[in-house]
């Protein structure tokens, strides 16, 4: 198993003692405390399945003016995509893009940005892959150079 350079490998485990715990009536009893952490890392098998559309000024995307064509970079990043059958392909977002992406799908006649439901949730897909929100994705981003 792969793990962050600098942390430790494996379960860490630290044991609290005895301390005082709520049940769901908010009843206070004793118990004993342990603590579990497990810092695990990610491999990407095939670097070339991975692909960002980097610098999008989300001012300017919220507004209106002299945005980004976000559409047409999303559809440039799948086709530089190998296959789209090698795994389950999907974009990431954070909820202001995901908003506007959800808005110019409802505005124009775009038959590649959809708007759907799937288990009674909204389901926005371009070109039949799912567009799903990330709040990791930070709109305070240095720009890339």
């Amino acid at each position: 198993m792969t793990y962050p350079k600098g942390s430790q490998a494996g379960i860490k485990h630290q044991d609290l003692g005895e301390g005082d715990a709520f049940d769901s009536e908010g009843k206070r009893f004793r118990a004993l405390m342990d603590l579990y952490e497990l810092n695990a890392g990610m491999v990407v098998k095939d670097w070339r399945y991975v692909v960002r559309i980097a610098n999008i000024d989300v001012s300017n995307l919220v507004a209106g003016t002299s945005a980004a064509d976000i559409i047409a970079n999303m559809v440039i990043a799948l086709n530089k995509l190998p296959s789209l059958n090698m795994g389950k392909c999907a974009f990431y977002t954070n909820r202001t893009v995901r908003s506007m992406l959800d808005i110019q799908a409802m505005r124009q006649n775009n038959v590649y940005l959809t708007v759907g439901e799937e288990e009674g949730r909204p389901k926005t897909m371009l070109r039949g892959v799912p567009i799903r929100i990330s709040d990791k994705i930070l709109e305070t981003e240095a720009t890339v150079s």
